[in-house]
């Protein structure tokens, strides 16, 4: 009896120690699925006031729990985002900003202040650490601009913004033609993951064809191992490929929910003037929530 209840004993240790790694291992609260949108915020009737509380709401019905900030060149966006965090937190909204690469600024009347990422990287970290919804940055069009976002530099300012808050996130926009092994080998141990336009580029770049979510994101994988892969669909036109279908957004949201590790809608989508639309986002992710595996 006495050897029973010992072997009881035993088993209820090794239990009780397994339940214990499993619960470091995942945490007391597993981070969420990221889900936002992106730029395009809604203005009131003067076309400069940003109405916060609207696009809080808006997030919310879409089933977003995430949102990225478009730092604009001109003297409000900073501190525009700056207001906007503390209301993004009361809401439990994580937010993310991405700055323009200064080959898309070229010859427009409004800049930066500055080009420097050890500054831009230095004084958004410095915001994170008052603002703990503020989980990440990223450069737009990251890959067609390496010849100035060198290994080197981007290592430099990593480091900056590292040393101020080590779990502020660089995600840059990566394109599929542009990662392959010598980006990996470049980029991989020094960004946090990256932010990927699904265009089907591994057949035919297009809006059109929404059957290779899957594939392009695990040759991503191959590539880029553990670092996660934060898809953009994009519900809005684009300049080259057109105009997307409902559908094909509808289908590209649902496969990244199930394939990649986050989804960003480019742009957000507004329930007045693009109605069809953010229905049909709102039920595209209602739905790839449901069926998430």
């Amino acid at each position: 009896m006495k050897n029973i209840n010992l072997i009881f004993i035993l088993l209820l240790l090794v239990v009780s120690c397994a339940l214990k790694v499993t619960t470091s291992e995942q945490g007391a609260s597993p981070k969420p699925f990221i889900i936002g949108t992106y730029a395009s915020p809604p203005y009131a009737p003067d076309k400069t006031t940003i109405l916060y509380d609207s696009l809080i709401s808006q997030l919310k019905d879409l089933h977003c729990n995430a949102y990225t900030w478009l730092i604009m060149p001109d003297k409000k966006s900073f501190e525009q985002l700056k207001e906007f965090l503390p209301i993004a937190k009361k809401n439990n909204i994580e937010v993310w900003a991405m700055l323009i690469p200064p080959t898309e600024l070229a010859g427009k009347p409004d800049q930066y202040p500055t080009n420097d990422m050890h500054k831009w990287a230095a004084d958004l970290a410095t915001l994170s650490l008052t603002n703990s919804n503020f989980k990440a940055w990223s450069i737009d069009d990251f890959v067609h601009n390496i010849k100035l976002y060198t290994p080197q530099y981007v290592k430099e300012f990593q480091t900056v913004a590292k040393k101020i808050n080590p779990d502020f996130k660089f995600y840059p926009v990566c394109y599929y033609v542009s990662i392959g092994k010598n980006f990996a080998v470049g980029y991989g141990s020094i960004i946090d993951g990256i932010w990927f336009p699904y265009r089907n580029e591994s057949v035919k770049a297009d809006l059109v064809d929404d059957s290779h979510v899957a594939d392009e994101i695990s040759t991503l994988r191959g590539y880029l191992g553990k670092l996660p892969i934060f898809l953009s669909v994009y519900s809005s036109g684009h300049g080259e490929y057109g105009n997307p279908t409902t559908e094909y957004i509808s289908n590209v949201i649902q496969s990244a929910i199930q394939n990649a590790d986050g989804l960003m809608v480019y742009r957000h989508p507004s329930p007045k003037w693009d109605a069809e639309k953010y229905k049909t986002v709102k039920a595209a992710i209602a739905k790839g929530l449901a069926e998430k595996k």
